[in-house]
């Protein structure tokens, strides 16, 4: 989630040798080069204490800036600094010389700041980068009188606001995807003095509240979907003295109730902000409020239950899922910096995190979804609970027993809307679909934080769904319009058309393993081809998945997309309802088997991505010192922690080279596995999705072992108390196990793999074909040796030297032989599988010669 429930406005105090390095660079005794490299130096110095100190969204600190405001304004087009007038005054204090004028037409072509930024997400990492410019608003209103050489007042604002627009353009084209904009200008509009101070201009408080409003809005008209864009509204900030005093009152209604940024970071630290009764003008269940309850102007920590106890009253105007805590502005927002310590500065921010962790127990607040019918959500008789499997005490969310008439009136929605959607244009629903990809795009980090508590898989590993998932989107919408063009072809007989038709209702029924990637693999192209669809998650994993879909429903017409939930009747109704043209259906086989009798009465058209025991063999060829290839196969074996349809199950090793292999194979295995916390960075391997699945994946490591087997842990626990509270299994090796071993001929399904030795390729041929199983399978050798045994598999996809998610390509069609399941996914073949071939004949011959009149 942007804002972050514990974030910072963005400036940071000046070290020492940087203030020292800029000096210098005045007084002429280093170059530029010599103070941008100190500059890149505390940049990078600076992002890593963040990191350290629990900030999630990182900036530069503003260290390149003298002014928080001048420096960038002065970059855009016609606008000038200049040291030839006072600055701005603050309470019982003048700020040093300096401001803007305006010498020509306002524009934005180039500017250093872009730059900036590159630099600052190159070096962020994992952690978000944010940009914080001042507002346009502050371009408009930072101008003394005789400073503007516009006489045309609407010219100004117009051409500000194209320069701002562009601006923000080149920021998202540079990676930005959380922008911020710092705005003190709204500061006027809070008391009578600021009012006064505008009319000495000229200018009416209320008409200016209006420009306000506009020059943000009309910025923003354009902006990227997945660009978070906030807002700070500040009173001045200077060597902790203030610039303004005023609660929000006379702006409120326009302030939260009518500006189109996503967040607003507010100061409330003092009795100069006013009271929180503004907030009930918020009206946006979007809309993110920061609520800047810290100084940033002393040291001293405030009171914690105090602090609470303001967070629990803001609540009372805005929900608290929607509010944010971060200090009440920037700690420099001047090279000057204010009157605290470094370490005091970084004991706010740790302190900030602290109490949003107590308050929101580190984004850990309890989900609730339910059915979603005809763009309605549809209130439930009860409700299941989802609990963390890192933390089985912990409740992550609730989802609804969907009754089986519930999900008659889904499928009947999906049918009625059917109706009109298979009528839209392909460019239509290509448009919606990108725009739902955007707006997960945005909700990428909400998202991923939700599917790690829900499912257990590692934060980057969520991240990697979502990757894949979008990936997917993507081609779909790319291809959608190719791929289901009809095709024309004239011919001596006449002219036939082959035409791509909707199939009509797609009952989709995902797993828990993958719970997005697995759903919008199916909404995609089914909804790209014309169809409507009914989404039924896994109960393992319910929320994330509903949340996702309902982003995606919120582009398309009602009833396009509906989600339930709910026990077997729900299954039994979906696959066997006579409104339900397709099934795509992806988990067990066994479950499989029920689907295809429930579906028999009304011969349903079926795309079954089924279990696999998808083999990996390592020909004699494999270099066994290749150190990167055996982090391939360690991966191939335990990501998602082993819970992946085509993860490589069983591993077959040449004879000549098993010995090297196993320990090459220790030894890769012991660097890359570490098992803990989801939300931990170090952690590699999470959980077991479920109790059910930790259990059956132990008694084959058990049974294994009774008959002989040797049991390797593998890997490092990073935190034993939370291995010990949730489904934690340590991946293990099992060696020495019989080629028809449980754990060898079935789907183990989690964090444990056998390795087997064989002779000849005769030998591991039959062993790999011999499985009900042919989902996906990898051979490991010499190029030219592997593809000819690759050749003799049965599988629906080899890979060669490389396994699992790493060799997936969603641009191929994807799927298995035999019982891992009926079709194809992903690539061309996964858009058309929603389609029926229409053929329509137009022949010239009309009659048939051999038939009596």
């Amino acid at each position: 989630m942007i804002p972050f429930r514990n974030d910072h406005v963005g400036s940071f105090l000046r070290p020492a040798n940087l203030s020292q390095a800029r000096e210098q660079y005045k007084a002429g005794n280093i170059t530029y080069e010599a103070l941008k490299a100190v500059e890149d130096q505390e940049i990078i110095r600076i992002i890593e204490k963040q990191k350290e100190n629990g900030v999630f969204a990182v900036t530069d600190g503003e260290f390149r800036r003298s002014w928080w405001h001048f420096d960038f304004l002065g970059g855009l087009d016609g606008v000038e600094l200049y040291e030839e007038i006072d600055g701005p005054k603050f309470h019982n204090m003048q700020t040093r010389k300096g401001g803007i004028r305006v010498a020509g037409k306002v524009d934005f072509s180039s500017h250093p700041f872009v730059e900036h930024f590159e630099f600052l997400k190159k070096h962020a990492g994992d952690a978000v980068a944010k940009q914080t410019i001042p507002s346009p608003n502050m371009l408009i209103y930072r101008l003394e009188p005789g400073a503007n050489s516009y006489n045309d007042r609407e010219q100004f604002l117009q051409d500000t606001i194209a320069a701002y627009q562009k601006a923000i353009q080149a920021f998202y084209d540079a990676g930005c995807r959380y922008l911020q904009l710092d705005d003190t200008a709204w500061a006027d509009l809070f008391s009578e003095a600021g009012h006064d101070k505008l009319r000495a201009k000229g200018l009416e408080p209320a008409e200016e509240l209006k420009i306000m409003q506009r020059m943000i809005n009309e910025t923003l008209a354009h902006k990227p979907a997945d660009l978070v864009v906030t807002m700070h509204i500040c009173r001045g900030n200077y060597k902790s003295n203030y610039f303004s005093s005023g609660g929000y009152d006379y702006a409120s209604e326009v302030i939260f109730g009518g500006l189109d940024v996503d967040g607003l970071f507010l100061e409330f630290d003092d009795e100069r902000s006013g009271s929180f009764e503004p907030l009930k003008y918020v009206n946006r269940p979007d809309l993110k409020i920061v609520l800047g309850l810290l100084t940033s102007k002393t040291g001293e920590l405030e009171d914690k239950e105090y602090i609470k106890a303001r967070i629990a009253e803001a609540a009372t105007y805005v929900p608290l899922e929607q509010l944010c805590l971060s200090p009440q502005c920037g700690f420099s927002s001047t090279e000057e910096g204010n009157i605290l310590t470094e370490e005091q500065q970084w004991r706010k921010l740790r302190y900030v995190k602290e109490i949003a962790e107590e308050v929101w127990k580190a984004d850990q607040e309890t989900v609730v979804v339910e059915a979603f019918i005809n763009g309605h959500h549809v209130p439930s008789l009860s409700q299941s609970a989802k609990e963390n499997p890192a933390n089985p005490a912990e409740i992550v969310g609730y989802f609804p027993v969907t009754t089986k008439e519930q999900a008659v009136e889904a499928i009947e929605a999906a049918a009625e809307a059917f109706k009109i959607w298979k009528k839209t244009s392909i460019d239509e629903r290509i448009t919606r679909m990108r725009k739902a990809i955007e707006k997960i795009r945005a909700a990428e980090n909400e998202i991923v934080h939700l599917l790690s508590r829900e499912h257990g898989k590692p934060l980057y590993d969520a991240h990697g769904e979502i990757y894949v998932s979008l990936m997917w989107m993507e081609f779909a919408c790319n291809e959608a319009a190719s791929v289901l063009q009809e095709e024309v072809q004239e011919h001596d007989h006449g002219k036939t058309i082959l035409s791509y038709d909707p199939m009509g209702v797609v009952a989709a029924i995902s797993p828990w393993n993958y719970p997005i990637a697995l759903s919008t693999i199916k909404i995609a192209p089914a909804l790209l081809a014309g169809n409507t669809i009914v989404l039924k998650p896994s109960p393992f994993a319910p929320l994330a998945a509903a949340k996702v879909a309902e982003l995606i429903a919120g582009e398309f017409p009602a009833g396009v997309i509906n989600v339930v939930h709910g026990d077997a009747d729900v299954g039994v109704e979906l696959t066997s309802n006579p409104l339900v043209g397709k099934i795509a259906f992806t988990g067990g086989t066994a479950t499989a088997k029920h689907i295809i009798k429930a579906a028999s009465e009304t011969i349903k058209d079926m795309t079954l991505e089924l279990g696999g025991n998808d083999a990996a063999i390592f020909l004699d060829s494999f270099d066994v010192q290749d150190e990167r290839a055996m982090r391939r196969i360690v991966i191939s074996n335990f990501l998602t922690t082993g819970q992946i349809c085509m993860i490589a199950k069983r591993v077959y090793v040449h004879r000549s080279i098993y010995d090297g292999f196993v320990e090459k194979y220790i030894e890769a295995a012991n660097r890359w596995i570490r098992i803990g916390d989801p939300f931990d960075a170090n952690t590699t391997v999470g959980p077991v999705n479920n109790l059910k699945q930790k259990n059956y994946v132990q008694g084959l490591i058990e049974g294994a072992r009774q008959r002989g087997a040797k049991v390797i842990p593998l890997g490092q626990i990073l935190d034993q108390q939370r291995f010990e509270q949730g489904y934690y299994l340590q991946p293990t090796l099992v060696l020495d196990c019989d080629y028809h071993d449980p754990i060898v001929v079935e789907e183990q399904f989690g964090p444990t793999v056998p390795i087997l030795p064989f002779d000849d390729v005769e030998q591991v041929i039959h062993l790999h074909n011999e499985s009900i199983y042919g989902l996906t399978s990898s051979v490991w050798g010499r190029e030219e040796d592997a593809v000819l045994v690759a050749r003799q598999l049965e599988a629906g996809t080899t890979m060669i030297n490389t396994a699992a998610v790493q060799g997936l390509d969603v641009r191929f069609p994807f799927g298995g032989f035999k019982q891992s399941g009926i079709g194809r996914e992903y690539g061309a073949e996964g858009i058309r599988t929603y389609t029926e071939l229409h053929v329509i004949n137009v022949p010239k011959t009309l009659d048939l010669p051999y038939i009596p009149e």
